[in-house]
């Protein structure tokens, strides 16, 4: 309580108590309390996120070329690629469109391969279903073509890329890469292609501008 002198003049007294140690450990399991409150925020909010991300890739579309073969017609008239796709997802694949090449190069391959532009025709695939490629190539095998083929110094390359938007409007797309070297078939015949290097490769949809 104030004390008061002769002067009737009030003097203030602030004792140095010390606080309980009940009062520290108040304090500190509240802290404790609040951060492993967050913590728990946080990981319950990663694992809702990672749930989601979970949830979307195991029903999205997922479009792959299922086979690829070789119409062989030696050096009678151009050969042709047949591809066929499927969409191995649990959703359609929307705005489906491919580009695909037929070439004849050097084997192993130097240098890259430069996929054509994509044309402007879409379709769409639903779960388990297909679509199915047809590329000539531009010419015949020449002769000298032919007989590197056949001694494996070159080869007939089929290749492309799939592109389409999935259930969750993403735009995915698919790069693949087939080849044929050998002694050939039948003129009119299929012979399997091969997967060249990795095979099938999704990779980043081409930013729009």
């Amino acid at each position: 309580m104030p004390h008061k002198d002769d002067g009737n003049t009030p003097i203030s007294r602030i004792t140095g108590e010390p606080k309980h140690w009940i009062e520290y450990g108040v304090f500190t399991f509240v802290v404790i309390t609040a951060m492993a409150t967050a913590t728990a925020a946080w990981y319950t909010r990663k694992e809702s996120e990672t749930a989601a991300e979970n949830g979307r890739r195991q029903l999205r579309a997922y479009v792959f070329p299922d086979q690829a073969n070789l119409i062989w017609w030696g050096t009678a008239k151009p050969a042709s690629a047949e591809i066929g796709i499927k969409n191995s997802g649990q959703t359609p694949a929307y705005r489906l469109s491919t580009a695909t090449a037929v070439i004849v190069g050097d084997f192993p391959l130097q240098g890259d391969l430069r996929v054509p532009p994509m044309p402007d025709n879409h379709t769409v695939v639903p779960p388990n279903g297909g679509n199915a490629l047809s590329v000539p190539m531009a010419q015949p095998l020449t002769a000298d073509q032919l007989k590197a083929i056949q001694k494996g110094t070159q080869a007939i390359y089929a290749f492309g890329a799939i592109s389409y938007v999935d259930a969750f409007g993403e735009c995915r797309m698919t790069k693949y890469k087939f080849y044929y070297t050998g002694a050939g078939v039948d003129i009119g015949s299929r012979v399997g292609l091969t997967y060249l290097d990795e095979g099938n490769t999704e990779v980043p949809c081409p930013q729009t501008k």
